[in-house]
């Protein structure tokens, strides 16, 4: 089950600047995706968050889609 998209924005709103984080996902394929990363800098609120991952890459992941979200390395 997804979690609520207030209760994923409320999380990424409490996150520090650069703070690691968890995150498992659905894809629009319904793909379960796992990334360890951090929020790329984002003027605007959006369904779409995008983030780096630890290695360099490049993500996003839809607010609606989120299975689970945690702070950095916590497992």
């Amino acid at each position: 089950m997804t979690l609520s998209p207030m209760a994923v924005q409320f999380f990424l709103d409490a996150l520090l600047p650069m703070e690691h984080f968890n995150v498992t996902f659905l894809t629009s394929k319904g793909e379960q995706r796992r990334y360890d990363g951090f929020l790329t800098p984002s003027d605007s609120i959006s369904e779409l968050v995008r983030f780096e991952t630890l290695d360099g890459q490049y993500k996003s992941f839809k607010l609606g889609c989120v299975l689970e979200l945690t702070k950095g390395g916590v497992e």
